[in-house]
């Protein structure tokens, strides 16, 4: 049982590390650690709903809703129509959402180079490491048993 504990210390300890880097990146410019992540998604995914964005972040469409508007004041974000359904609205960058995104993520982001480095860790190790993550998880995600 020792090991289960070791292991999901690790999994906890990681999560950190590497909040606490995004965290850097954020207050770099000026944007909370969850607001640099919605613009991050939006940046990679343009056209999601409020709702698409909560699930994606595990959050309340409530809570998505707040840091949805301060970006929407601040500028980094709009809201618009949906081109396939004029009912629904979907959330995009403004161009200063994108400059935000770009240098949070550029040369000077600590989370860029931290996994620049991780990302030298041998193929084959770090596909090791995502075989058993996934077989933890559905184990752990099991119904019924």
């Amino acid at each position: 049982m020792e090991a289960i504990t070791e292991i999901m210390a690790s999994f906890r300890e990681i999560k950190r590390a590497y909040y606490r880097i995004i965290q850097l990146d954020a207050e770099r410019v000026g944007v909370t650690m969850q607001q640099l992540l919605v613009l991050y998604i939006i940046s990679r995914q343009q056209q999601l709903g409020l709702r698409e964005l909560a699930d994606k972040l595990h959050l309340g469409t409530s809570t998505m809703s707040g840091v949805v508007d301060r970006l929407v004041k601040a500028g980094l974000l709009a809201r618009r129509e949906s081109e396939e359904d004029r009912r629904a609205i979907v959330i995009h960058l403004t161009d200063d959402g994108e400059e935000t995104i770009k240098e949070a993520l550029g040369e000077k982001s600590q989370l860029k180079k931290r996994m620049e480095k991780v990302m030298e860790i041998p193929h084959e190790e770090l596909q090791a490491m995502l075989d058993v993550h996934q077989r933890i998880l559905e184990i752990l995600q099991a119904e019924g048993e």
